[in-house]
Protein backbone atom coordinates (compact mmCIF):
# COMPACT_ATOMS: atom_id res chain seq x y z
CA UNK A 1 0.00 0.00 0.00
CA UNK A 2 1.13 3.47 -1.24
CA UNK A 3 1.25 6.11 1.29
CA UNK A 4 -0.60 9.59 0.27
CA UNK A 5 1.77 13.02 0.49
CA UNK A 6 0.15 15.31 3.04
CA UNK A 7 -1.40 17.82 1.36
CA UNK A 8 -3.11 14.82 -1.28
CA UNK A 9 -4.46 13.43 1.72
CA UNK A 10 -5.29 16.71 2.99
CA UNK A 11 -7.98 17.10 0.13
CA UNK A 12 -9.47 13.67 -0.33
CA UNK A 13 -10.61 14.36 3.27
CA UNK A 14 -12.01 17.58 2.30
CA UNK A 15 -13.56 16.51 -0.72
CA UNK A 16 -15.20 13.45 1.54
CA UNK A 17 -16.73 15.80 3.25
CA UNK A 18 -18.04 18.56 0.84
CA UNK A 19 -20.89 16.14 -0.31
CA UNK A 20 -22.67 17.50 2.99
CA UNK A 21 -23.07 21.19 1.98
CA UNK A 22 -24.27 20.54 -1.86
CA UNK A 23 -26.91 19.18 -3.40
CA UNK A 24 -24.93 17.78 -6.17
CA UNK A 25 -21.97 16.15 -7.37
CA UNK A 26 -20.11 16.10 -10.80
CA UNK A 27 -16.92 15.98 -12.63
CA UNK A 28 -15.90 18.21 -14.77
CA UNK A 29 -14.01 18.73 -18.05
CA UNK A 30 -10.62 19.00 -16.57
CA UNK A 31 -11.58 16.15 -14.41
CA UNK A 32 -12.25 17.60 -10.84
CA UNK A 33 -15.00 16.22 -8.42
CA UNK A 34 -17.27 19.71 -7.45
CA UNK A 35 -20.44 20.47 -5.53
CA UNK A 36 -22.79 22.35 -5.77
CA UNK A 37 -26.57 23.19 -6.90
CA UNK A 38 -26.02 23.72 -10.65
CA UNK A 39 -23.53 21.32 -12.26
CA UNK A 40 -22.73 22.71 -15.41
CA UNK A 41 -23.60 21.63 -19.14
CA UNK A 42 -20.62 19.62 -19.89
CA UNK A 43 -20.46 18.02 -16.30
CA UNK A 44 -19.89 14.30 -16.09
CA UNK A 45 -21.65 11.44 -13.95
CA UNK A 46 -23.86 13.83 -12.60
CA UNK A 47 -24.95 12.46 -8.61
CA UNK A 48 -27.82 13.96 -6.25
CA UNK A 49 -26.59 13.97 -2.76
CA UNK A 50 -27.84 14.16 0.67
CA UNK A 51 -29.72 17.18 2.01
CA UNK A 52 -26.99 18.38 5.00
CA UNK A 53 -27.96 17.33 8.89
CA UNK A 54 -27.95 21.41 9.14
CA UNK A 55 -30.78 21.74 6.84
CA UNK A 56 -33.34 18.49 8.25
CA UNK A 57 -32.89 20.45 11.27
CA UNK A 58 -34.17 23.82 10.31
CA UNK A 59 -37.49 23.72 9.06
CA UNK A 60 -36.79 27.63 7.41
CA UNK A 61 -33.92 26.00 5.25
CA UNK A 62 -35.53 22.81 3.99
CA UNK A 63 -35.81 22.83 0.09
CA UNK A 64 -33.62 26.09 -0.94
CA UNK A 65 -31.16 26.00 -2.95
CA UNK A 66 -27.51 25.24 -1.80
CA UNK A 67 -26.45 29.29 -1.96
CA UNK A 68 -29.35 30.34 -0.60
CA UNK A 69 -29.40 27.76 2.28
CA UNK A 70 -25.56 28.58 2.86
CA UNK A 71 -26.21 32.54 3.25
CA UNK A 72 -29.02 31.75 5.25
CA UNK A 73 -27.32 29.67 7.83
CA UNK A 74 -24.55 32.20 8.28
CA UNK A 75 -26.49 35.33 8.33
CA UNK A 76 -29.68 34.40 9.14
CA UNK A 77 -32.28 37.32 8.27
CA UNK A 78 -34.67 38.30 11.10
CA UNK A 79 -37.32 41.25 10.39
CA UNK A 80 -38.31 43.03 13.51
CA UNK A 81 -41.98 44.90 13.31
CA UNK A 82 -44.46 46.76 15.25
CA UNK A 83 -48.36 46.57 15.17
CA UNK A 84 -49.52 49.74 13.08
CA UNK A 85 -46.58 50.16 10.75
CA UNK A 86 -46.95 50.79 7.23
CA UNK A 87 -43.36 50.52 6.73
CA UNK A 88 -43.18 46.91 8.35
CA UNK A 89 -45.72 45.74 5.45
CA UNK A 90 -43.79 47.06 2.86
CA UNK A 91 -40.66 45.37 4.30
CA UNK A 92 -42.35 41.99 4.73
CA UNK A 93 -42.81 42.33 0.89
CA UNK A 94 -39.20 43.81 -0.29
CA UNK A 95 -37.85 40.37 1.78
CA UNK A 96 -40.05 38.32 -0.35
CA UNK A 97 -39.43 40.37 -3.81
CA UNK A 98 -35.49 39.93 -3.05
CA UNK A 99 -36.53 35.81 -2.57
CA UNK A 100 -34.93 36.37 1.37
CA UNK A 101 -35.99 33.54 3.87
CA UNK A 102 -36.35 35.49 7.22
CA UNK A 103 -38.07 35.42 10.65
CA UNK A 104 -40.08 38.16 12.47
CA UNK A 105 -40.06 39.05 16.27
CA UNK A 106 -42.74 41.69 16.92
CA UNK A 107 -42.08 44.39 19.63
CA UNK A 108 -45.37 45.41 20.79
CA UNK A 109 -45.27 44.98 24.32
CA UNK A 110 -42.32 46.88 26.90
CA UNK A 111 -41.00 43.67 27.68
CA UNK A 112 -40.37 42.97 24.15
CA UNK A 113 -39.02 46.47 23.82
CA UNK A 114 -36.38 46.18 26.60
CA UNK A 115 -35.35 42.72 25.06
CA UNK A 116 -34.86 44.35 21.60
CA UNK A 117 -32.98 47.92 22.84
CA UNK A 118 -30.68 45.33 25.17
CA UNK A 119 -29.81 43.29 21.46
CA UNK A 120 -28.81 46.85 20.27
CA UNK A 121 -32.26 48.06 18.66
CA UNK A 122 -33.83 51.53 18.95
CA UNK A 123 -37.11 52.48 18.38
CA UNK A 124 -37.30 52.61 15.23
CA UNK A 125 -38.98 50.15 12.99
CA UNK A 126 -38.76 48.13 10.86
CA UNK A 127 -35.64 46.82 11.50
CA UNK A 128 -33.61 44.59 9.92
CA UNK A 129 -31.49 41.76 11.46
CA UNK A 130 -28.49 40.21 8.98
CA UNK A 131 -26.51 38.13 11.01
CA UNK A 132 -25.25 40.22 13.91
CA UNK A 133 -26.20 43.76 11.73
CA UNK A 134 -29.35 45.67 12.60
CA UNK A 135 -30.50 47.93 9.95
CA UNK A 136 -32.53 50.21 11.48
CA UNK A 137 -35.77 51.53 9.28
CA UNK A 138 -36.67 50.43 5.75
CA UNK A 139 -33.74 51.43 3.65
CA UNK A 140 -34.01 49.05 0.53
CA UNK A 141 -30.72 50.01 -0.74
CA UNK A 142 -29.05 49.33 2.75
CA UNK A 143 -31.26 46.41 2.83
CA UNK A 144 -30.36 44.67 -0.35
CA UNK A 145 -26.25 45.81 0.16
CA UNK A 146 -26.39 43.97 3.21
CA UNK A 147 -28.14 41.19 2.08
CA UNK A 148 -25.13 41.52 -0.97
CA UNK A 149 -22.46 41.38 1.67
CA UNK A 150 -24.06 38.36 3.23
CA UNK A 151 -23.93 35.91 0.42
CA UNK A 152 -27.97 36.12 -0.80
CA UNK A 153 -28.87 35.38 -3.99
CA UNK A 154 -31.72 37.13 -5.55
CA UNK A 155 -34.98 35.54 -6.53
CA UNK A 156 -33.94 31.76 -5.61
CA UNK A 157 -36.61 31.55 -2.87
CA UNK A 158 -39.01 28.78 -3.97
CA UNK A 159 -42.38 29.60 -5.18
CA UNK A 160 -44.36 27.77 -2.02
CA UNK A 161 -42.00 28.93 1.08
CA UNK A 162 -43.78 30.65 3.66
CA UNK A 163 -42.61 32.72 6.13
CA UNK A 164 -42.56 31.44 9.62
CA UNK A 165 -45.83 33.10 11.63
CA UNK A 166 -44.43 36.14 13.21
CA UNK A 167 -43.28 35.50 16.82
CA UNK A 168 -43.37 37.82 20.01
CA UNK A 169 -39.75 38.64 21.15
CA UNK A 170 -39.85 38.73 24.98
CA UNK A 171 -40.87 35.13 26.45
CA UNK A 172 -42.46 35.20 29.41
CA UNK A 173 -40.27 32.45 31.77
CA UNK A 174 -42.20 28.72 33.01
CA UNK A 175 -44.03 29.70 36.18
CA UNK A 176 -42.00 28.37 39.07
CA UNK A 177 -43.14 24.88 40.40
CA UNK A 178 -45.90 24.53 42.76
CA UNK A 179 -44.81 24.62 46.40
CA UNK A 180 -44.61 21.73 48.72
CA UNK A 181 -47.42 20.86 50.80
CA UNK A 182 -46.28 21.29 54.22
CA UNK A 183 -45.40 18.08 56.38
CA UNK A 184 -47.93 16.92 58.53
CA UNK A 185 -46.72 14.14 60.54
CA UNK A 186 -48.91 11.62 60.37
CA UNK A 187 -50.46 10.83 64.08
CA UNK A 188 -51.45 7.16 65.07
CA UNK A 189 -54.45 7.48 67.94
CA UNK A 190 -53.70 4.99 70.93
CA UNK A 191 -55.45 1.86 71.12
Amino acid sequence: MTRLPPLLLSVLLAAAAAPAVGQFKWVDAAGRTSYGDNPPRDARNVQRVEVTSQEAGNPLLAGLPFELSRAAQRFPVTLYSTRDCAPCAEARNTLRARGVPYVEMTVNSAEDFTVFRNAGGSNRFPTLGVGRELLMSLDVDRWNSALDAAGYPRNQLPSGWQAPAPRTLYVAPPPPPPAEPAYVPLTIPNS
